[in-house]
């Protein structure tokens, strides 16, 4: 079998982070993560579809990105202050992030085997996922991150949670959702809720060290994962993302969800014991 092409659609974003007395920014967003890691373990170069602006640059050294130039003047940029464990985040310029799909993004789409799309705001309508899944071919396998699509952001920035709206309208575009139990206050609930309203997606919650669950045809199937000691742990950043992608290819490659899950928590675990790339 071919080795993939990937499409990964979404938002790019700075992040600005506080931790205690440490502050340092860097890159972030599922779609670098997951490029990250396609490139590092199965030697993909994804096409990342998202709008950015000249702030970004730094941060795309080796990566395939459409726009080629920036089409916004500020990229999203996401502010993290945690103190004692508690985060409170902010979000500044992203309304102004919904991609472009013009020429060259719809080619790229039209090669692409697998299709993921990794919101990090709400402002990602539905007829936006309209227009973006019509461009893939009907064998595309179509994947969902819906991390944005469960947040709100005030008047001032802060980031608060909120219910998928959209969920009707858009969850059927896709065959595949990653929903983690942190996204979501009542997600063990909310899962069944969105199984129901489009019954064809297989949606896959996970549960940090209890492993994840496969929600699909009615039923739940678990899939257990190895715990990691607290301790011991090097590197949690991006873990959610790490494993859609790894869950991504190897579905592909197997069209067997349980072992692409199992895959999944293999890469995640891998990045957890690994030391920070930064």
């Amino acid at each position: 079998m071919k080795e993939p092409n990937l499409a990964l659609v979404g938002s790019v974003v700075i992040d600005r982070n506080r931790v205690g007395t440490t502050a340092y920014v860097s890159w972030g967003s599922p779609a670098m993560f997951m490029t990250q890691y396609l490139k590092a373990h199965h030697r993909l170069a994804p096409t990342v579809i998202a709008s950015y602006g000249p702030d970004f640059l730094p941060y795309l050294d080796d990566v395939a990105i459409i726009p080629r130039r920036p089409n916004l003047d500020r990229t999203v940029e996401f502010n993290n202050i945690v103190t004692d464990g508690h985060r409170v985040q902010y979000c500044h310029f992203g309304e102004a992030a919904l991609p472009p799909l013009q020429a060259e993004a719809q080619a790229a789409l039209s090669k692409a085997d697998i299709l993921v799309l990794a919101p990090l705001t709400p402002f990602f309508p539905a007829d936006f996922v309209d227009r973006l899944t019509r461009h893939v071919s009907r064998t595309c396998l179509k994947m969902l991150l819906p991390q944005g699509y469960l947040r709100t952001i005030d008047d001032n920035g802060l980031v608060k949670s909120r219910d998928f709206v959209e969920v009707a309208e858009v969850l059927p575009s896709f065959d595949i959702a990653v929903l983690s139990d942190e996204d979501h206050p009542s997600a063990n609930e909310v899962v069944h809720d969105w199984e129901r309203l489009s019954p064809a997606t297989a949606i896959v919650l996970t549960e940090n060290a209890r492993g994840a669950d496969i929600v699909r045809g009615g039923s739940v199937e678990h899939v257990p994962t190895v715990p990691v000691p607290p301790e011991e742990i090097e590197d949690p950043i991006g873990l959610g993302d790490v494993f859609g992608a790894a869950l991504a290819y190897h579905f592909y490659r197997t069209n067997d969800l349980v072992a692409a899950v199992q895959a999944g928590h293999r890469a995640a675990l891998a990045k957890l014991l690994a030391p920070s790339q930064g």
